[in-house]
């Protein structure tokens, strides 16, 4: 009886934990499809901006806006270090 008790628990514990997971992470894909970033036009550049008017754009000639999605799966770009602040 403990044991069938015990495995129960267990089961649920799992199964609401994963739950949990799968929740912020569709939640965390939805804010970068809806969050706009800026990125210079470039095949030797890269990061990614918050804002067009940050300091490491004052030299590109093409600046860009893309959801945050696009800026790190299809242009491969990380945090600008000036800008970008990391929660």
């Amino acid at each position: 009886m403990k044991r069938t008790t015990l495995l129960f628990a267990a089961t649920l514990f799992l199964l609401f934990t994963s739950f949990g997971n799968n929740y912020q992470q569709q939640k965390n894909n939805e804010t970068k499809k809806d969050t706009s970033v800026y990125i210079c036009y470039s095949v030797s550049v890269e990061a990614y901006h918050s804002t067009a008017s940050c300091k490491d754009l004052s030299r590109c000639k093409e600046i860009i806006k893309v959801n945050l999605a696009d800026a790190l799966k299809k242009y491969h770009r990380k945090a600008c270090k000036f800008c970008v602040s990391e929660k």
